[in-house]
């Protein structure tokens, strides 16, 4: 899966397909304990209010809010 972000939605100095400043890359493999293994594609906000979009290939595209959601990254 190819994930990048809208140029229009990017923040200066930020990099398509890299760190979200939010502890997780775009692109990246991540699992929640309902959702399981799903794919980092877009993020928003910052702090306790800092959310990512993660599709999962069972359930679809979800939007999780960091505080709550306690992702963890997937490997392999």
């Amino acid at each position: 899966m190819n994930v990048s972000r809208p140029t229009y939605a990017q923040e200066a100095n930020s990099d398509v397909g890299s760190d979200t400043g939010l502890g997780f890359n775009l692109g990246q493999r991540v699992r929640h304990a309902k959702f399981g293994i799903g794919t980092v594609v877009d993020y928003e906000g910052v702090g306790e209010r800092a959310r990512v979009s993660v599709y999962f290939e069972g359930s679809g595209t979800k939007w999780l809010v960091l505080s709550y959601a306690k992702l963890e990254a997937a490997y392999g």
